[in-house]
């Protein structure tokens, strides 16, 4: 059972673990897809440049 699970979760202090690697994990995308997307912007300035 999926809520068991989420309790079981919530009550362990593993879920601040895993909220603060969530929270890195996506914080790590979004800073990767931002430095792929301001390379991408700075590279087609260059070439109109």
């Amino acid at each position: 059972n999926d809520s068991s699970e989420l309790g079981t979760v919530f009550d362990s202090g593993d879920y601040g673990k895993a909220s603060v690697l969530s929270i890195y994990r996506s914080s790590a995308i979004f800073l990767v897809i931002w430095v792929v997307v301001k390379s991408a912007f700075y590279g087609a300035l260059d070439a109109r440049l």
